[in-house]
């Protein structure tokens, strides 16, 4: 059959792996036991119909990549790693591949955020400038309402000195 590939979670934006992705939840890099389980199930992958693979990450911006995990444990094991070592470094690869992922989730935020947050500084950024021109027009009003009440009491006192 060739090769068989395993889909791997990328972010458009991000330069580095982000999570493995498996059909059902399966994760590769965790259920395995042995190489032998683990080449059975990414043969099985490979046969089942994998279009609808991480629709939903799809939707969320993100995109699918794959990765060939038995090139890379045949790799392994013909650069001298026993079977067990090889499955480590897979498990430790989509370990920290899986990590990488939470990790960039949690910091990263979508356009909509992004937009809605600038929507809400602007509308505060008004709201509080409106407040200030009320507070500054108030106080005018009262300035002038005393300047007048004081010109009319100055105009009392020039009327009762003069007439004194």
């Amino acid at each position: 059959r060739g090769r068989c590939w395993a889909p791997i979670m990328m972010s458009r934006n991000a330069a580095n792996w982000v999570r493995p992705s498996l059909r059902g939840g399966r994760n590769i890099f965790r259920a395995a036991n042995s190489i032998k389980t683990a080449e059975m199930k990414v043969r099985r992958l490979c046969s089942s119909n994998t279009s609808n693979i991480g629709e939903k990450e799809a939707e969320n911006g993100n995109l699918l990549i794959p990765i060939n995990t038995m090139r890379l444990m045949d790799s392994l094991k013909t650069n001298g790693f026993d079977e067990k070592q090889a499955m480590s470094v897979v498990e430790a690869i989509g370990q920290a591949v899986e990590a990488s992922h939470k990790k960039q989730t949690q910091v990263s935020t979508s356009k909509a955020e992004v937009h809605d947050m600038e929507a809400k500084l602007k509308e505060e950024i008004f709201n509080s400038s409106m407040k200030f021109d009320l507070q500054y027009k108030h106080q005018a009003e009262l300035m002038k309402s005393g300047m007048d009440h004081l010109e009319r009491e100055v105009t009392v006192v020039q009327k009762t000195v003069e007439a004194d």
